[in-house]
């Protein structure tokens, strides 16, 4: 099925990054470091093998696809006639996070996120409205109807 190809996908990434992150660079990922590098007399320090695979596992990101990949090799593994894996259906769920780390998808949440933290007034004016119109129509709904005959 499509679900077990994407789980395959995904697995097979995610075995990729974990065995070659041990290889890559982050410090020249930052201006700052890679300036002082760049200008300084003393050495370039590098970060032994397994800090930099741990700091890989426990990035938040990396979590949330380990996160996504667990329960569907877990449901691979186990076979469960009486549902008793809908927790690990709902953990998966957590593949839509991916999504994320995309910079096309992540900039227009930022805006919507701004947006709302800019407009929590006017949002709790117009819930108020709304909660004041619910209780007005229901009420004349209720002497309309025979209140409650």
């Amino acid at each position: 099925t499509i679900e077990s190809v994407c789980l395959i996908l995904f697995t097979l990434e995610y075995v990729v990054r974990l065995c070659t992150v041990w290889n890559v660079r982050a410090e020249i990922f930052e201006a700052e470091k890679l300036l002082e590098m760049a200008v300084g007399y003393e050495g370039i320090p590098r970060a032994s093998k397994l800090l930099r695979t741990i700091r890989f596992v426990l990035g938040p990101a990396n979590l949330i696809d380990l996160a996504a990949i667990v329960p569907g090799l877990v449901g691979l593994c186990v076979e469960s006639e009486n549902g008793g894996f809908v927790v690990l259906r709902l953990i998966r769920l957590t593949r839509i996070f991916r999504a994320f780390k995309n910079p096309a998808v992540a900039e227009p949440v930022i805006v919507i996120s701004r947006t709302m933290t800019q407009s929590t007034k006017a949002l709790y004016v117009l819930l108020f409205n709304l909660l004041l119109s619910i209780l007005i129509f229901g009420s004349l709904m209720f002497l309309v109807e025979g209140q409650g005959r």
